[in-house]
């Protein structure tokens, strides 16, 4: 049985000749835990990350001093550190894996795993099967391997959407996905790109328009999913050295309204409802092949932007 901590934080490169990155995306540990036969508070654990070895940690007593919240299971920790491979990763993380155990009836074990600091929800609790038995009679055992989820740090492509994450250097995980439009510089005013980001917890929508002359603060946002009707919205807008960056009033809703899409086409209008048109009179439209934006390795730290344990 898995568990899964996918590995890395993946960033967005604007370069066009980024090239994937190859970072391990989870951390497995294998786990046996260990009850006596005539006392079911006796518990011990072993713990090895995958294909490692059971003397590197060897087999510990559990202190099972944890009381949950509500008081009917009490727990024991131990922490399982993993080495890790591939470009842009570290050597190794930290793997924090739990025992329950139900003070109604001892017999009853349960099992949960993090990466280090955070979610204890991330793989949720999975009860153990104890059906083993030592060959002295003394011990039953119950085995589980848990893949834990890693944020993945690198940068790469996928299809037309490229992706970047990395830590900054107060330790938070900056995560960017962007699609460039589908006209390229054909468009008056250079490219336009749309994707998400995450910076320190915040999930932020961006639409840049490279090399845009200042537009009027007031402009609205008019965008449409495949066939889907248009929205209309005012959104935040900035202007940069790149161009004008307009920002989603709610980003968490155009990520799902996004899910298995393929076009998003992005209007700018004025207060009147006018779309802005170019410099030859045609109506300006920045279209965006959004069919992979979710399935690129950075998607799990945009998924999880703001969770326990995923800055």
């Amino acid at each position: 049985m898995k568990l899964s901590l996918l590995a890395a934080s993946l960033l967005v490169a604007l370069a066009l000749g980024a090239t994937t990155a190859t970072a391990q995306s989870e951390a497995t540990v294998e786990v046996r835990v260990w009850q006596g036969v005539s006392n079911a508070s006796n518990l011990h654990i072993s713990a090895r990350p995958a294909g490692g070895s059971w003397r590197t940690l060897g087999t510990t007593r559990l202190n099972m001093s944890g009381l949950s919240s509500r008081g009917t299971f009490t727990y024991g920790d131990i922490t399982v550190a993993v080495p890790l491979s591939g470009a842009r990763a570290p050597s190794q993380v930290n793997v924090e894996v739990r025992v329950w155990q139900s003070l109604s009836n001892a017999l009853d074990l349960y099992i949960s795993a993090r990466p280090e600091g955070g979610s204890w929800g991330t793989l949720g609790t999975i009860p153990l099967d104890m059906s083993g038995l030592n060959s002295r009679g003394t011990f039953r055992y119950g085995d589980i391997e848990v893949a834990v989820p890693l944020a993945f740090l690198g940068r790469g492509n996928t299809n037309e959407t490229r992706f970047d994450a990395h830590h900054l250097d107060d330790g938070s995980l900056f995560t960017t996905i962007v699609v460039w439009d589908a006209e390229g510089e054909a468009l008056e005013g250079g490219d336009s790109a749309f994707g998400f980001r995450c910076l320190r917890g915040i999930l932020e929508t961006t639409f840049v328009v490279t090399g845009s002359r200042e537009v009027d603060h007031r402009t609205l946002v008019e965008h449409s999913v495949d066939d889907q009707e248009p929205v209309t919205e005012r959104w935040r807008v900035t202007y940069g050295v790149i161009g004008d960056y307009f920002f989603a009033p709610d980003p968490e809703a155009l990520l799902e309204r996004l899910r298995g899409a393929r076009m998003l086409q992005i209007r700018l209008v004025d207060e009147r409802g006018f779309v802005r048109l170019n410099d030859d009179g045609d109506i300006r439209v920045y279209p965006h092949d959004v069919s992979s934006l979710l399935t690129t390795p950075a998607q799990i730290n945009i998924e999880r932007c703001g969770d326990e344990g995923w800055r």
